[in-house]
């Protein structure tokens, strides 16, 4: 199986072109980039026009392209991502537990039913409708019963699971507004803006709502996609981009909804490590110095997010 790595951009970092081919072109022949709004002349880079929200639209408009390379599988990861350096287009079947021409990888899914604790973005998924003004997408997706019908088939690291994400509960929790026992949450609810506090009053009363159409969530700065999967999975991620659904509930729906076979980190031996709040101090060992923490890089981990590029020294210490 061969693999091409499709590097996404958020916003237009011209700069970091170089430092990710420095990267990654020893370990991946076929590299392409995703960039914002893109101009230049460079024929490994397809110029893309979203809302960096929903990026999943950037797999979309680079969706033909894409199907002219010969490979069996893209693998998508964001430009602030850092894989670990033993990952590379050999290792990339047994690193992200990739068993055969038909699987993909996601980090995870998150069943919005099971939800118990805060996700700010889970609202996103109880406010979103396909029917909205400006676009006619009704047809485009699946009817909802075959759609839950789907998620309930997926093969999720060989085994079928039940994906029950139309009820929200506790959507105050949910939310990330207010948790139980919390008088910080509380707190925090008080300097926020006169919106949320309208959103939140809206929905106390209907804390059972359901969601409008079977959607999950999940961690989707890497992800894999069988290149037999790309043309429906790229056309529900513009449905998605279009319909303006949150990127991280968008790719892991698109994805549960067009992939039969799903590998997630749970059977993969290197765990990814997601940097956020305190956690980022785990990075002050290798002082912003990028070969230094490409040469001792955590064997343990198979990525770093977020790496901001930019701020990483490349001299070698």
């Amino acid at each position: 199986m061969t693999v091409a790595l499709i590097i996404i951009q958020n916003h237009k970092y011209l700069n970091n072109l170089e430092i990710l081919d420095s990267l990654y072109s020893d370990r991946f022949p076929q590299i392409l980039h995703l960039v914002p709004f893109y101009e230049g002349e460079r024929n490994d880079v397809i110029g893309v026009y979203e809302n960096s929200y929903y990026f999943q639209g950037y797999v979309s408009q680079a969706a033909r392209r894409l199907a002219n390379i010969d490979c069996s599988h893209f693998l998508f990861i964001a430009d602030d991502l850092l894989l670990n350096p033993a990952v590379s287009e050999r290792t990339f079947c047994s690193e992200f537990n990739i068993r055969d021409e038909l699987t993909g990888f996601i980090s995870g899914f998150i069943d919005f039913s099971k939800i118990t604790h805060g996700w700010k973005r889970a609202r996103e998924a109880l406010n979103w409708r396909l029917d909205v003004s400006g676009i006619e997408a009704q047809n485009e997706l699946l009817a909802v019963d075959s759609a839950r019908e789907r998620f309930n088939a997926l093969e999720l690291d060989g085994h079928t699971v039940q994906i029950r994400s139309l009820k929200v509960r506790r959507l105050n929790r949910i939310s990330g507004h207010l948790k139980r026992g919390e008088f910080s949450s509380i707190v925090r609810l008080l300097g926020a803006d006169i919106v949320s506090w309208l959103e939140l009053l809206a929905y106390l009363p209907k804390s059972r709502r359901r969601l409008s159409y079977p959607l999950v969530g999940g961690y989707s700065d890497v992800f894999a996609i069988p290149k037999s999967s790309l043309a429906r999975f790229a056309h529900l991620c513009g449905v998605f981009a279009a319909t303006g659904l949150f990127a991280e509930i968008a790719i892991p729906t698109a994805m549960a909804l067009s992939v039969d076979r799903v590998s997630t980190m749970a059977k993969c031996r290197r765990q990814g490590r997601a940097l956020w709040g305190d956690d980022i101090n785990f990075l002050d060992q290798f002082d912003l110095n990028l070969p230094l923490l490409l040469r001792e890089f955590p064997k343990e981990y198979l990525y770093l997010h977020p790496i901001k590029l930019s701020q990483w020294s490349r001299t070698t210490r």
